[in-house]
């Protein structure tokens, strides 16, 4: 991989692929229902169109970030298999119509070199995870809410409640009180804002379009970013335990805000974030280098790799947190010195993750690599060993989907 070559989040699992291949095979030799296969394909991405015999697959694009290898694969995809044409959505989606079953397989497998995924981009799941498309650069921004938003993707997808829930369950990130993602009209929203100079968000819930238009109410004035996993989960649990699964057409999270009123929705979030509270091993949390965080100057930044640029984290101390995640301080390149001691290797960490270029969160299939949970057991958080390192110290510049 070249020096500057920029971060590719990864978020597919060829296991999904052969999952999907196993339950066609048993489809088509009747040994399960139609109706059965239909809710499985959905939350595979595959949705039946009203033509006979051909599907629209829909690409997950999560907050709206792609780079030069998925925009090739997602070419490739509309070219061989949907007839030279892909629709961007306004949920910062890519579909594919009029693909024959038969070419899902290959199509799927071609997403899945460039790290793309259809899993649970349709169907009653937790949605893609859309933000504001100018969240890097953006001057009113308070700070960039795109590495909260990739944490969040990966901690819903694949998410044991994500592919049962009575309906679909949106989320969106907004970078500043303009609230150019939306937040207002999701199922959950968050929204930057600063509080005596941290960094947290407004929590929106319950809001929603439809026939029956409604907004967010403020769930949480201010929280702290570490907390927006377990505040999404206990949405997440309310509505799975809570929403209508008899009538789909009211079975909305804002339907179950109707049916309690506010006092009581709220009542019920709370008990059910004391739950998550109390399992929770840790916080989703971003790791803090031994110096201050500094954000380069807009003047400064270099455009010259892509429509937009990311903006970097540099510490004024020469020293870094280990990306292992056993907490050891060493050099610049992230790298830890019980492990280049142990193997004379400068470019690993001593659970085996790549340093600054290669993350073990790229082709993770699991909450976190093998590697990294065994590292991170002790210390009750396997999640953040992996998929937050992987969000803060990403090279700069890819283009994005827009949300308009």
């Amino acid at each position: 991989m070249s020096e500057h070559a920029p971060y590719l989040p990864r978020y597919s699992d060829p296991k999904d692929i052969e999952d999907f291949v196993t339950q066609l095979e048993a489809f088509e030799q009747s040994r399960i229902s139609p109706e059965n296969f239909r809710t499985f394909r959905l939350q595979r991405g595959v949705y039946g169109q009203r033509q006979s015999d051909v599907q629209m697959i829909r690409v997950k694009i999560p907050y709206g970030l792609v780079g030069a290898a998925q925009l090739e694969a997602l070419a490739d995809v509309a070219d061989r298999y949907a007839h030279g044409i892909g629709n961007v959505t306004t949920r910062q989606n890519v579909q594919f119509h009029f693909v024959q079953m038969k070419d899902v397989e290959p199509a799927m497998r071609r997403l899945d070199e460039a790290g793309l995924t259809t899993r649970e981009a349709c169907g009653n799941t937790a949605r893609t995870v859309t933000a504001c498309e100018v969240a890097e650069v953006c001057k009113t921004a308070p700070f960039d809410v795109s590495p909260y938003a990739e944490a969040l993707t990966r901690y819903f997808l694949r998410h044991p409640l994500s592919g049962g829930l009575p309906r679909k369950f949106k989320t969106a990130f907004s970078g500043c009180a303009h609230d150019c993602a939306m937040a207002q009209i999701n199922d959950v929203g968050f929204i930057a804002k600063l509080k005596d100079g941290e960094p947290g968000f407004t929590v929106v819930c319950a809001g929603g379009l439809s026939t029956s238009p409604q907004a967010a109410i403020v769930l949480h004035e201010f929280v702290h970013p570490g907390e927006i996993a377990r505040v999404g989960e206990a949405i997440l649990r309310l509505f799975h335990r809570l929403g209508n699964r008899d009538n789909k057409h009211r079975a909305r999270l804002k339907y179950v805000l109707r049916k309690l009123g506010e006092a009581k929705f709220r009542e019920t979030y709370a008990q059910i974030r004391a739950e998550v509270d109390a399992e929770a091993a840790g916080e989703l949390k971003l790791p803090e280098a031994p110096g201050r965080w500094k954000r380069r100057p807009t003047a400064s930044r270099d455009f010259s790799r892509g429509v937009r640029a990311r903006w970097s984290i540099r510490s004024k101390m020469g020293s870094w947190p280990c990306t292992c995640g056993c907490n050891t301080a060493s050099s610049r390149r992230r790298t830890c010195a019980g492990w280049r001691a142990s193997s004379g290797d400068s470019a690993m960490g001593r659970c085996g993750s790549p340093s600054i270029k290669m993350r073990c969160s790229r082709g993770c299939t699991k909450r976190a690599c093998r590697r990294c949970t065994r590292r991170s057991r002790s210390s009750g958080s396997p999640r953040a060993a992996c998929t937050l390192r992987a969000t803060w110290s990403r090279a700069p510049a890819q283009s994005r989907a827009t949300s308009r």
